[in-house]
């Protein structure tokens, strides 16, 4: 994963980010309202998916990202560091 969440728009809150990234990564809109729930659960950003992205702090950033990356499932997942940041 290179730079997670570098195509989120700031502007878009939580939710419309998922389903954005999640499109760009393949993924129809009925597979994304299918894991939506497990995206939103497994970030743990809680009431925040519904607050733009410029309010979330970096580690909420990398959160939801890493959760939409992961509800893809991929043969092949390498995380560099993208787990050290700090909240």
């Amino acid at each position: 994963l290179l730079e997670l969440g570098s195509g989120f728009n700031p502007e878009f809150t939580g939710r419309e980010n998922v389903y954005m990234n999640a499109s760009v990564l393949g993924l129809t809109k009925d597979e994304i309202d299918a894991r939506f729930d497990e995206i939103a659960t497994f970030a743990d950003i809680g009431e925040f998916i519904e607050q733009p992205a410029k309010t979330y702090s970096s580690g909420m950033t990398i959160r939801l990202a890493f959760s939409i990356s992961a509800s893809i499932e991929p043969e092949i997942l390498i995380i560099d560091e993208a787990l050290a940041v700090g909240d």
